[in-house]
């Protein structure tokens, strides 16, 4: 009867690594990756082959020497007695070899136990142990057993416990939290070179991984920071708010989409000198230009951040504090205009830094100007009138008279009419005036390229035009970033934005993001000592969303000095990649020590795939594998053969199929290791979380807005006793600015610009 033969078939072996994921799945729910014994036979007999190898190289060579050392001496010994029964020994020495084996037979049970004989055992004992060493030293070789394709594993939660805590007080409540097993100390006794390192994170899940459940809840209830959160959704403010509260922190809201729940907040009041007005326009620049568009000449980008510079200066030196925001950027950008057709044209603008240049103000000629009056009384001498008055005629004709000017630099409290240079001349010189400086390079250009850039600026503020937007970034600044990390006070700011469009003020949250770790870097060198006292951590959830510039990467890789951690939380891999290029976002991922992948992912083919950078981020193993095969014919037969291959610990579909509650972890310097997301609902202060109404933002943000504008209030009113009073902007009314400037917005043809 014709007898069925098994078909061909091949099986791997993993090792310490073997799965036996369909009888685990059922009893516990879920794979489990604890390390077991390989339970076939053929594994234990590879595993045995190769350590059995491995002992054969090392030892063999030491094993023959010591067997052949006592035939060797008798070899030796018998040699100097054939030898010595010469006459003459060292003549017949060549021909003692050959003799020697019948001097043997005849004699087999013969030493020779003087001084010769024994220098013959000696040498004899010698020669296998010299054979021994030759081996040993030539024939060994780089190898690896079990290691040939890689020595990648997983970890065990014993093998990362050091990284969550190392004889410190306060236990897990000193870490940040990554898993159920893991996470990483924020401080610990001494320096560890094994287990201290940067406290950045990459988190990657896709839509419903709990991203926020699981990583950001988890971390806000530690509550052993300042926290920075980006809340695109704006519901985990009213779930954490109250508890936050009553444990002592003070919550800031920036919230671009419902505005009448947010405080202001201001970035020039964090612009004081020049090298961060430069810093600033250039942030403006970038933080208002789509990620990765092609840039073109970067003259109009140059251009425009040198009219960026100079308006901005010219607020910090000359305007009420009140005005130094962007509302008063806009203002004087409205007053910016230029003529192609007549080069001479005086805008409003213009004229403001000619004040500066000159040291004298234009105003319409009216011999009834009280101001002009005033002038004439204080100087009667016609020799002294020219100096303080004089008359001006416009390009188109008109005249004017020129006055003192009022403005008053802050830096020095000095009037640009009292600097007076050698020639008699008045006012600032360009060198000695940065905003002025600025301004006469960007005006250096022709008529039409002005308005041309005019335009560019005009586009590029446009969100800010809107009533909403002035509402939260026009006023005194109300977000206090400097107040991250002092030891005597717990912050926590949420920006919200509209998730379903993220694009149109998403920048703002980026650029408060980018001025917020600036200052916090500085302020740890100049008050710190260069670390803050109190961590901060930033967990900047839709991190795409924020478009911050590709320089962001510089400061991620000095946080970890200034005890400050950011969380870089991804829906995908490829979002850095849509955000800048390759070499930017691989050095974002290198900045960031530990990787956290909650799942979601698709194993789609291609280098940007997530589940290929975790699958390479875990590493190759090395595997035994057995290939059984058969052939069918009058005389059948098999052969088994055994090989060991190499393969990813994880490879990209199991990525894929990851169980839902589970995620990987890597960290720098360890095994990466497969755990249970953390449980929530296990957090000692989850009661606190859980236990309280959903906070009433609105509420807080109407206590918190009256009790910042009474401080206002009162602090304008302390200035306003202690400080002349000056007009706002620039010097003068608005009133003024139409009665006297409205006819310079037309050319000498009376055509508008």
């Amino acid at each position: 009867m014709y007898r069925r033969r098994p078909r061909l078939r091949a099986r791997q072996h993993e090792g310490t690594q073997h799965r036996r994921a369909d009888e685990r799945q059922g009893r516990r729910g879920r794979i489990c990756r604890i390390p077991l014994r390989c339970p076939s036979r053929e594994g234990r007999l590879a595993r045995d082959g190769e350590s059995l190898m491995k002992v054969t190289k090392e030892v063999a060579p030491l094993l023959g020497a010591a067997a052949a050392t006592l035939p060797f001496a008798y070899l030796g010994n018998r040699f100097v007695d054939c030898a010595c029964s010469y006459s003459d020994m060292l003549e017949d020495l060549t021909a003692a070899p050959a003799e020697m084996w019948g001097y043997i037979a005849a004699h087999p049970f013969r030493l020779l136990l003087n001084d010769a004989g024994m220098l013959g055992m000696l040498l004899g004992v010698c020669i296998p142990w010299a054979i021994a060493m030759v081996c040993l030293v030539y024939g060994q070789k780089n190898t690896r057993v079990g290691e040939e394709h890689g020595s990648a594993r997983w970890a065990t939660t014993e093998e990362l416990a050091p990284f969550i805590e190392d004889k410190n007080p306060q236990g897990s409540a000193n870490a940040l939290l990554l898993s159920k097993s893991t996470g990483r100390a924020w401080s610990r006794e001494g320096f560890s070179m094994n287990y201290d390192g940067n406290m950045n994170v990459l988190v990657i899940g896709g839509s419903g991984a709990g991203k926020t459940r699981y990583y950001v809840k988890p971390n806000v209830c530690q509550m052993n920071s300042d926290l920075f959160i980006t809340d695109p959704k704006g519901d985990l403010l009213l779930d954490v708010g109250n508890m936050l509260t009553n444990n002592g922190y003070e919550i800031r809201s920036f919230n671009t989409f419902f505005p009448d729940r947010s405080l202001i907040y201001n970035p020039l009041h964090y612009v004081r000198t020049d090298l961060e007005i430069q810093s600033f326009a250039g942030l403006l620049i970038s933080m208002t230009t789509p990620p990765k568009s092609s840039s073109g000449d970067p003259f109009w980008e140059k251009s425009e951040k040198m009219l960026y510079m100079a308006l901005i200066a010219f607020m910090r030196d000359y305007c009420p504090a009140q005005d130094y925001n962007i509302g008063g950027l806009l203002k004087l950008l409205s007053m910016a205009k230029a003529s192609e057709s007549n080069e001479n044209y005086k805008s409003p603008l213009d004229l403001i830094f000619d004040e500066i240049e000159t040291g004298m103000r234009r105003v319409k000629r009216n011999p009834k100007n009280p101001e002009v009056k005033e002038r004439a009384a204080q100087n009667p001498t016609p020799s002294d009138a020219p100096e303080e008055i004089s008359v001006y005629t416009g390009a188109d004709g008109e005249r004017f008279d020129l006055v003192p000017s009022a403005f008053r630099r802050h830096s020095d409290n000095k009037r640009p009419y009292d600097n007076v240079h050698k020639n008699g001349k008045r006012g600032f010189d360009p060198t000695e005036d940065y905003a002025l400086e600025n301004y006469r390079k960007f005006q250096s250009a022709a008529g039409k390229t002005l308005k041309s850039i005019l335009i560019t600026c005009n586009a590029r503020l446009a969100p800010f035009t809107a009533a909403e937007v002035k509402r939260l970034v026009v006023g005194e600044d109300q977000m206090h970033l400097e107040r991250f990390g002092d030891p005597d006070s717990k912050n926590a700011i949420f920006a919200i934005f509209d998730d379903t469009d993220q694009r149109t003020l998403g920048f703002l949250h980026g650029m408060m993001v980018y001025q917020t770790v600036r200052v916090l870097c500085h302020k740890a060198l100049e008050k710190y000592n260069g670390k803050l006292p109190r961590p901060v951590n930033f967990i900047l959830d839709e991190y795409r969303s924020l478009s911050l510039p590709a320089d962001i990467s510089g400061f991620i890789s000095v946080l970890r000095s200034r005890n400050i951690a950011m969380s870089v939380i991804l829906q995908a891999k490829s979002q850095l990649a849509e955000l800048y290029d390759e070499a930017t976002a691989d050095s974002i991922v290198g900045c960031c020590d530990t990787v956290l992948y909650l799942g979601g992912g698709k194993a789609n083919k291609g280098t940007t795939s997530t589940c290929e950078f975790i699958s390479d981020s875990c590493g190759q193993q090395t595997v035994f594998q057995e290939n059984y095969s058969q052939s069918h014919g009058g005389q059948g037969s098999w052969s088994k053969s055994g090989q060991t291959v190499g393969r990813a610990l994880i490879d990209p579909a199991e990525v894929a199929k990851l169980p839902k509650t589970e995620c990987v972890v890597l960290i720098n310097g360890a095994n990466p290791i497969v755990d249970e997301k953390y449980p929530l609902t296990e957090h000692p202060n989850y009661k606190l979380m859980a236990d309280t109404p959903g906070f009433d933002i609105k509420k807080y943000m109407a206590e918190k807005r009256r009790r910042e504008e009474r401080e206002y209030s009162a602090r304008l009113a302390s200035q306003s006793k202690s400080m002349p009073r000056r007009p706002p902007l620039r010097g003068r009314t608005d009133a003024e600015v139409g009665k006297h400037y409205k006819s310079r917005d037309t050319d000498s043809t009376g055509k508008a610009e």
